[in-house]
């Protein structure tokens, strides 16, 4: 379970639910994400993962550190000359990268492997599929629906469909990743849900159901999220920010 939840959350971490509480850091709306401090409680055992976050002198992010059991992985991005994120290069010596057209990313390609990964944009410049080859022979594709704010309402996988809903607040990760098309991909990749999104999920239903319930700062970005699993499963997260 660790190694699965250590891939999952080195560069992917999942969004929030609304409450208008606050019981944590309380920040300036220039404070950046520096820490994700997460602990999932399944079948009686406890693991936790740090992500840490850093940013190069003009303010994007170009690292994530994910430490779980006092073992520390990295993914590191590589900007254009557009600045955006064109390439991760991943503590294992692989790398990911990302392949643009008239500004938007329309392919993703893997150096350990033959996988590649084909995004078709509609005319709002909305990610609504994702096909999956190994080399040129086809494997299976993924459907999506948008609001207007960029918020993923479904993901639809053969006979696999889920369902999200979202609070009206400010999602840390998107503003991360700041500008960043990199934002709509996350969700493409196995098991990830849209973590991304301009504002936070507070439920997922369908093939994957959750009840996600956060606090907020003064600036509308949560310090504390809890994520319920209809079997008992808990993830818990405390969000920090630069002062």
């Amino acid at each position: 379970m660790k190694k699965i939840i250590l891939f999952a959350l080195i560069a992917f971490q999942f969004s929030c639910n609304s409450d208008d509480s606050e019981t944590s850091q309380n920040n300036t709306p220039l404070g950046k994400l520096i820490k994700i401090e997460t602990t999932f409680t399944a079948s009686g055992e406890t693991d936790v993962v740090y992500n840490s976050y850093n940013y190069n002198d003009s303010g994007n992010l170009s690292e994530i550190n994910s430490e779980i059991d006092n073992t520390t992985t990295f993914v590191r991005y590589s900007y254009n000359d557009e600045g955006q994120i064109w390439k991760e290069n991943l503590s294992d010596g692989s790398f990911r990268e990302y392949q643009y057209t008239n500004g938007l990313i329309t392919s993703i390609t893997f150096s350990n492997s033959d996988t590649n990964i084909v995004l078709i944009n509609d005319s709002n410049s909305q990610l609504i599929q994702s096909k999956y080859y190994n080399g040129s022979i086809f494997l299976s594709e993924k459907n999506y629906t948008n609001d207007s704010s960029g918020n993923v309402l479904s993901i639809e996988n053969g006979t696999s469909l889920t369902t999200y809903t979202y609070d009206n607040r400010n999602n840390p990760l998107y503003a991360a990743y700041q500008n960043q098309e990199f934002n709509k991909t996350f969700h493409v990749f196995a098991l990830v849900p849209p973590t991304n999104t301009t504002n936070n999920i507070i439920s997922k239903s369908g093939s994957f159901n959750a009840t996600l319930t956060h606090t907020y700062n003064t600036n509308g970005f949560p310090i504390t999220t809890q994520e319920v699993l209809p079997n008992g499963d808990i993830r818990s997260v405390i969000y920090t920010y630069q002062e």
